[in-house]
């Protein structure tokens, strides 16, 4: 079944039926999260917030955003655990987002400021990391030690952008 959902979702895409393919997307989201494919699970919810949204369904959007971030949490907190960083960054990146358009911006600067540690382990791009850090450091409450440490890993970064040799 959910092989079919995308030629489904883009037939009713194309005759303008946006509200059958918010509900198709939430159904192959749901099918897909049942069958353990949660990174397509997530694609799907959030294509379905999307075109709630659009149709100005806000009830609906917020539930797949919910439920996307019950997928996205999860699954980012067992790749840290395991210290899978490279998997974790994306992953991070995406809960970011959604936590976001949720309104919850101690999540996603949680999310911003794990995502900057962990390009700072695979690939040491000490701009991402800053610009990820950063953003992190003006959604926490600025007087907040989570806000101080954001600040201090933009320094980093800043101290290790200008060294000499880079």
């Amino acid at each position: 079944m959910v092989r079919l959902y995308p030629d489904l979702i883009r037939m009713y895409e194309q005759i303008g039926a946006l509200q059958l393919v918010a509900a198709f997307c939430r159904s192959a989201a749901s099918t897909a999260r049942f069958i353990h494919e949660d990174a397509r699970a997530v694609e799907w919810f959030q294509h379905a917030a999307a075109i709630y949204r659009q149709m100005d369904m806000r009830s609906e959007a917020r539930d797949a955003l919910v439920n996307a971030h019950g997928l996205l949490q999860p699954w980012a907190n067992a790749l840290l655990r395991a210290g899978d960083m490279a998997g974790a960054v994306p992953v991070l990146i995406q809960l970011a987002d959604v936590a976001g358009e949720l309104g919850n911006h101690d999540a996603q600067a949680t999310a911003l400021y794990n995502a900057a540690i962990g390009v700072l382990q695979t690939s040491q791009d000490f701009a991402q990391a800053r610009a990820l850090a950063e953003v992190a450091a003006g959604l926490y409450d600025p007087a907040s030690t989570d806000a101080e440490t954001a600040r201090k890993l933009v320094a980093f970064c800043d101290a290790n952008i200008s060294a000499p040799g880079r």
